[in-house]
């Protein structure tokens, strides 16, 4: 579960939870989106409907899993050694960008610019692109 971020990184969450299902021993993975659809309690109902006994929220974000009665929760994903990991990783590739393109990852992309899947034309047109560096 995590919270609700827009079309793109919830689709990517979607994808996610088809991996962890496809190569874990996990009979269910179900998403679940504060305050997106499905909700919390929707993705618990749903993993109840398909015969799970035991449910588990797992938060796929830095924001912890909410209570529910009769519904374990688990801790992060990534402890606080991995987590540190992932950040110096980022920080290092943010610098390296900086230091090879002068890239500072803070050039603004074009009003109504989105790169989800109504980016329509290729990139040889000239226009500057909005890069993140995520965490998590």
């Amino acid at each position: 579960m995590a919270p609700a971020a827009g079309p793109e990184p919830d689709a990517d969450l979607f994808r996610v939870a088809r991996l962890v299902w496809q190569y874990t021993p996990v009979r269910w993975v179900e998403v679940a989106l504060t305050g997106g659809e499905p909700d919390v309690d929707e993705g618990v109902e749903r993993c109840r409907r398909l015969g799970a006994d035991d449910v588990v929220l797992v938060p796929a974000s830095f924001v912890p899993a909410p209570r529910r009665d009769n519904v374990r929760t688990a801790g992060p994903l990534l402890g606080p050694a991995s987590l540190a990991a992932l950040v110096r990783a980022r920080v290092a590739e943010a610098e390296r960008r900086w230091s090879d393109d002068g890239d500072d990852g803070l050039e603004p992309a074009a009003p109504g610019h989105g790169h989800g899947h109504g980016h329509g034309h290729g990139h040889e047109q000239d226009h500057g692109h909005l890069r993140e560096i995520h965490v998590g």
